[in-house]
């Protein structure tokens, strides 16, 4: 069994790297930490968790903003 790494990340619209805001090895708690800064940027800031190992995303919260820019809806 691989050792993954998962990262939580603020980002952008272009899914380019901010700023570092977790480590872990546990994709619920990232996924956890991802929602809850989401939620203090009272979702006006851009965030992904992804496969440290990878570099995949794994799971993200985008504002509404980024997700006009990238042409995404949420259904």
């Amino acid at each position: 069994m691989d050792n993954v790494i998962y990262e939580v990340i603020e980002t952008n619209a272009d899914i380019e790297y901010c700023k570092l805001i977790y480590q872990t090895m546990h994709r619920d708690l990232a996924e956890t930490i991802m929602n809850k800064a989401f939620k203090v940027a009272e979702f006006e800031k851009d965030f992904v968790v992804i496969n440290r190992n990878s570099f995949d995303i794994v799971s993200y919260c985008f504002t509404e903003r980024t997700k006009a820019l990238r042409g995404e809806c949420q259904g």
